[in-house]
Parts: structure tokens; C-alpha cells; sequence
């Protein structure tokens, strides 16, 4: 199982029915809005969230959900992830991923950038971003390898 914590900091002019689908088979936790626990419904299989906008310009919503990744392969392996699709506009989206300690990254392939100066693969970091954004399912490929295994030559 994998835990994922998400955080949206959104514009408001109006109140705002917001809706944002998490990955399939997921399940939400917890959820707050502007720090107030907040329980949102689902409309056509996505989350609404009922944003007020009275004498605020920014709503935070926080949420946490758990999906089934499966388990790591003990030697190496490959984790396909994607993060929850919102229809509204971002001016930047980044992605802080962490694999457990005994496992180090050995390659990326994602429809975002790697941000090489805060990623490190010997740590099992890595920070994705986008930038000007809408309506995109963020995905990653992360080819991962049992930390100290040593590399061998044909």
C-alpha cells in the first residue's frame, strides 16, 4: 500500500465547486479545507469540494489517500504511479516521491521534469514538477534497485 499526501493552494474569486479524481482504486483518509476537516462528496466518481470564498483569495485543501502500488520486488523493479487530475489550471504542480530507505532510484520516465538539483537517487528522492498546467494525469515510471547491490559486466 502506498500513502499520499496532497496539498492544493487555490485561487478563489467566487465560491468554487471544485472536483478533483483520485487514482483508481484509491482511498481517501482525511481531508481538510482552510485547516477545517472537511468531507467531501463524490460527483460522476470524482471528490467535490465546496469552496467559500468570503473574505479569502486562497483556499487550502490537504488531503491523504492510500492506493495498492504492490509490494517492492526484493532485488529491483519498476513502480508506475499517477497523482489525483484536476480540471483547473496550475501554475505549478510538484511531486516529492520517497522510496523506503533499502532502495535507490535508477531511472525516470515521466510526462514531468525532473528537478535534478533536489532529486537524489542514492536516497531514494525525487521531485517532479510541471509547470502551466490543466486536465493532465501527472505519471511517473520509477526503475528502482536494492540499495548496495553491486553492478555486474557482461
Amino acid at each position: 500500500s502506498m500513502l499520499t499526501e496532497a496539498t492544493y493552494q487555490i485561487a478563489l474569486e467566487q465560491p468554487t465547486a471544485w472536483r478533483v479524481t483520485l487514482p483508481e482504486g484509491s482511498r481517501l483518509l482525511a481531508c481538510t479545507v482552510d485547516g477545517k476537516s472537511a468531507e467531501p462528496v463524490i460527483v460522476d466518481g470524482a471528490l467535490e469540494f465546496a469552496l467559500p470564498a468570503a473574505g479569502t483569495r486562497e483556499a487550502k485543501v490537504v488531503f491523504s489517500y492510500t492506493s495498492n502500488a504492490g509490494a517492492l520486488d526484493l532485488i529491483s523493479g519498476r513502480l508506475e504511479l499517477t497523482l489525483p487530475v484536476t480540471p483547473l489550471f496550475a501554475h505549478e504542480l510538484s511531486w516529492h516521491l520517497t522510496l523506503p530507505a533499502s532502495y535507490e532510484i535508477d531511472a525516470v520516465e515521466s510526462n514531468l521534469t525532473m528537478d535534478p538539483q533536489a532529486a537524489n537517487a542514492e536516497s531514494g528522492d525525487l521531485i517532479l514538477t510541471r509547470r502551466l498546467t490543466r486536465d493532465i494525469t501527472p505519471r511517473t515510471e520509477i526503475f528502482y534497485k536494492k540499495r548496495g547491490l553491486a553492478q555486474t559486466s557482461n
